[in-house]
């Protein structure tokens, strides 16, 4: 048999190892190994790479690690009434923002200012915002309290026009950071 043959042969055999390997459960190579709840381990969450006993790494420890927190649901808030003021250049955050007046007999507590989102992710849904516009919808409180809280809409609604601007954990859809 010539040297190319045996090359040829042997990339083969390769491929089929790989293939099979690949398709082995993942776990598979892990039952001999020790139980990892004992000993230290590596806490990615920190600075620098801290050394954590394992134990506190454990789901049901009771111990809480710096730089950790719950995942805790924002309170949704609604809205209503009737658009007050625009934003007509992007804020700090580079959305566009809309102070709305709720309307007469509605809750009272003065106009409540909503992030709405980027210019251009309005006019590519077709949600456009003005002056003196009946509007309503569903947003998040993400302020601490006892600040001027903002509404950030999740949904709003314009005339018949629904438009969605945040998913269920209020991260925007415009964004390209859940792909």
């Amino acid at each position: 048999m010539k040297t190319e043959n045996w090359i040829v042969s042997l990339g083969i055999v390769f491929l089929l190892f790989t293939s099979v390997i690949a398709l082995l459960p993942d776990d598979l190579l892990e039952a001999d190994l020790p139980n990892p709840t004992s000993g230290i381990a590596i806490n990615p969450m920190t600075a620098g790479g801290r050394l954590v006993p394992a134990a506190a790494l454990t789901p049901g420890a009771n111990t809480k690690l710096p730089g950790l927190r719950n995942f805790e649901n924002f309170p949704s808030v609604r809205f209503e009434g009737i658009v007050q003021q625009v934003s007509e250049l992007p804020q700090h955050d580079g959305q566009i923002h809309i102070w709305v007046e709720p309307p007469q007999g509605g809750p009272q507590g003065g106009e409540q200012r909503i992030s709405v989102g980027p210019e251009w992710f309005l006019k590519y849904t077709g949600c456009a915002i003005a002056h003196d516009i009946k509007i309503s919808g569903v947003g998040f409180l993400f302020d601490k309290p006892g600040q001027d809280p903002m509404v950030y809409a999740k949904k709003i609604r314009i005339g018949r026009k629904v438009c969605r601007l945040r998913n269920d954990e209020g991260f925007s859809l415009w964004s390209n950071r859940l792909r």
